[in-house]
């Protein structure tokens, strides 16, 4: 498989546990939802308060959400079909690129900010 984003070759790699396919160039992840759920509810790294409250911060901030419109679409690294840009759940500002038959690719560092977005909110008990 080829990555969605500079299109080198995808190396499998591991992530909290659960195998990924990982751009070694861009940092890019390809995985399964029900990995990246996974990966989500794991506890077992937790993020502190003060990472947690600036990647909230910066998620709701509108140079984000301008970025995340002009990236353009993503191509399936599985079947080269274009990939839904959309919010990872309901409660979450953070889009994923996803192929509803193959998997979701996560850019450089949203895999950490989703994780501590969603960790912030469930502390506070708003997931």
């Amino acid at each position: 498989m080829d990555c969605p984003v500079c299109g080198l070759f995808l190396t499998e790699s591991e992530y909290e546990g659960q195998k990924v396919m990982l751009c070694e160039t861009c940092w890019g992840y390809f995985l399964e939802r029900e990995k990246l759920d996974t990966i989500i509810d794991n506890r077992d790294y937790q993020f502190d308060q003060q990472e947690q409250k600036v990647v909230t911060k910066a998620f709701y901030k509108k140079d984000y959400k301008e970025s995340t419109e002009i990236e353009g679409v993503r191509k399936c690294p599985e079947c080269a079909k274009d990939m839904e840009k959309k919010p990872y759940s309901s409660k979450s500002p953070i889009k994923i690129d996803e192929c509803i038959d193959h998997g979701i690719w996560l850019d450089s560092g949203e895999m950490k900010a989703l994780q501590a977005f969603l960790e912030e909110r469930k502390d506070k008990g708003v997931l």
